[in-house]
């Protein structure tokens, strides 16, 4: 049987086998895509983000089983893959996500999280919040030392501002208006 892959990037599922104890770790990639690599080429320079198997790389054969259109299918695929071995002592994957499970495990709080939530915190009061108040009063940032505007100023040499186009200072000329009619109503 021929398999051919594809000669444009697209997300796939590896399988990586140890040569000598035939240990075995599913994974998929899909970050190919976006660095415009085939998932050959790609295979090849990708060190997995498996804890156990990276400080032994080399020790590894490593082989692609499928090539998907996008990265939900191939990730749900290598989760199929691994809920079939999870049972093969051999198996390295430490945790899968059943079909049950969501596929995005931030769903928000349920309703009942956040009743326990606004509960746990009560309101702060009146007198909590003018404690809160004075202790702020007279406070000011530290000043600049000269250092730090010398750190600025270095860090900013260099970098020029493209001119400003007509239409630009027009939209700031309006702000400008608005601001200071809005500041000086009440005088």
């Amino acid at each position: 049987m021929n398999i051919y892959w594809s000669t444009k990037p697209a997300p796939y599922v590896y399988m990586c086998v140890h040569k000598t104890t035939g240990q075995f770790y599913i994974g998929y990639r899909e970050k190919n895509v976006n660095l415009n690599r085939t998932s050959d080429t790609d295979l090849v320079l990708y060190r997995t983000s498996s804890k156990y198997i990276n400080p032994v790389f080399e020790e590894y054969d490593w082989h692609i089983v499928a090539e998907f259109v996008d990265g939900v299918a191939a990730y749900d695929f290598e989760q199929v893959l691994i809920q079939e071995h999870w049972n093969n002592p051999l198996l390295i994957n430490q945790q899968y996500h059943s079909a049950e499970s969501t596929r995005f495990r931030n769903t928000g709080h349920s309703e009942e999280t956040r009743q326990k939530l606004r509960k746990s915190k009560p309101p702060r009061s009146a007198e909590h919040c003018a404690n809160m108040s004075l202790a702020k009063q007279g406070k000011k940032r530290a000043p600049r030392t000269e250092e730090h505007c010398r750190n600025i100023s270095l860090a900013k040499t260099g970098s020029k501002r493209p001119p400003v186009t007509e239409q630009t200072r027009k939209k700031l000329l309006e702000a400008n208006k608005r601001r200071y009619q809005k500041n000086n109503k009440g005088k």
